[in-house]
């Protein structure tokens, strides 16, 4: 009888760690911006020289602002900085469309956004690109935490 208490007691344990590995993984696919983002400046200037079609003076001013902005992401809100200065707390967003790695935001806070906004994101490993509005190139931000 014992022996079989020993397997019950076994199996509900191996059962309960399963348990908690799926639903970590699974949370994961659900939020895959939960963390805190940074813009990372090398690799967007690298996109910028490679795709963007800047004048002189454009691409100056871009260069002073890539790498400054950090976002803190949970799986319904946004918090953004930009060096180290509160932007915006807690706007609200939800993912609407997950393809590959590809997803698709629509950001709920009218009155910051000037509307409820929907953009793209491409994720690549531990970053992911933010294709700027009018601009042929993508602003490239990395998880740091």
């Amino acid at each position: 009888m014992q022996i079989v208490m020993h397997k019950i007691k076994n199996l509900a344990a191996i059962s309960l760690c399963l348990f908690l590995i799926i639903s970590c993984a699974t949370a994961g696919s659900d939020c895959p911006l939960v963390g805190k983002w940074r813009s990372n400046e090398k690799a967007t200037i690298e996109q910028m020289e490679k795709y963007g079609n800047l004048t002189e003076e454009q691409r100056t001013v871009f260069i002073n602002i890539f790498g400054k902005m950090t976002l803190q992401i949970t799986c319904s809100e946004v918090t953004s900085y930009y060096n180290d200065s509160l932007v915006a707390k807690d706007v609200r967003y939800k993912i609407i469309k997950k393809e590959g790695n590809l997803l698709e935001i629509r950001y709920y806070a009218p009155d910051i956004l000037g509307g409820t906004p929907t953009n793209q994101k491409t994720m690549v490993g531990d970053c992911y690109y933010l294709p700027l509005e009018r601009f042929t190139f993508s602003e490239v931000f990395c998880r740091v935490e």
